[in-house]
């Protein structure tokens, strides 16, 4: 059994009302032998091209910040376009391989995704590893165009976030930094200046789950498809 963990973003105007002063969430990584994750994306809400490799380049960048690297695969979303993803289809499965599906309005509707929540990550109740991650394209549209910032920058970030939940399991939001809900000004500011990140003790526990992935791995454990 998963529990399903809902981000929300509550937006309000670039104001003094909104703003909670700065906070620090830089962090640095150890040295230069960091795990890696492979992400599965899955681009059902057909997001651009040059968006998506944007957001993915934030994503990347934001993870890496905790100690992780990532490697991403485009993958098809139907059985007619899987000649189109060779890297996908050649991607061994594993405890270090996640699953992001990107959807469009109608798709987010269809599973009922709530008022205001910008993903759901599911997340085993027993404290097993996590695999599967789905974000809401129309309201990435909805944020991006609210608070006058690029699609792909509030994709980038929010991709970055669920992995995060996939990495640090339940219970993972927090009072500060890029697990926080819901972003408000300060969190959308931080974000135009690359400043909104994990903290220092969500990094740890990030480095350690990706490090259990990958010896599950390397003792042939499998993912759940």
């Amino acid at each position: 059994m998963s529990q399903t963990t809902r981000c929300v973003l509550l937006l309000c105007s670039f104001s003094s009302f909104c703003f909670a002063g700065p906070r620090k969430h830089k962090v640095a990584a150890e040295n230069d032998n960091l795990p890696q994750i492979n992400v599965r994306v899955y681009n059902y809400a057909e997001v651009l091209p040059a968006k998506l490799a944007a957001a993915k380049t934030t994503a990347a960048r934001i993870l890496r910040s905790a100690g992780i690297e990532t490697a991403w695969f485009d993958c098809p979303r139907s059985n007619e376009e899987l000649p189109r993803f060779p890297a996908c289809q050649h991607l061994r499965g594993g405890p270090a391989v996640l699953q992001v599906k990107i959807l469009p309005k109608g798709m987010a509707e269809r599973i009922g995704a709530p008022r205001l929540v910008f993903g759901l990550s599911m997340i085993p109740k027993g404290g097993g590893l996590a695999f599967h991650t789905s974000i809401f394209y129309h309201r990435v549209e909805a944020i991006a165009k609210k608070a006058g910032l690029s699609r792909a920058v509030i994709l980038g970030h929010i991709l970055a976030h669920e992995i995060g939940h996939l990495l640090l399991g339940r219970d993972s939001h927090s009072p500060s930094g890029i697990m926080h809900v819901p972003w408000l000004t300060e969190e959308l500011r931080l974000a135009t200046q690359g400043s909104l990140l994990f903290t220092l003790r969500q990094a740890k526990r990030m480095r350690a789950n990706a490090a259990e992935r990958i010896r599950a791995g390397a003792s042939g454990v499998a993912a759940p498809g």
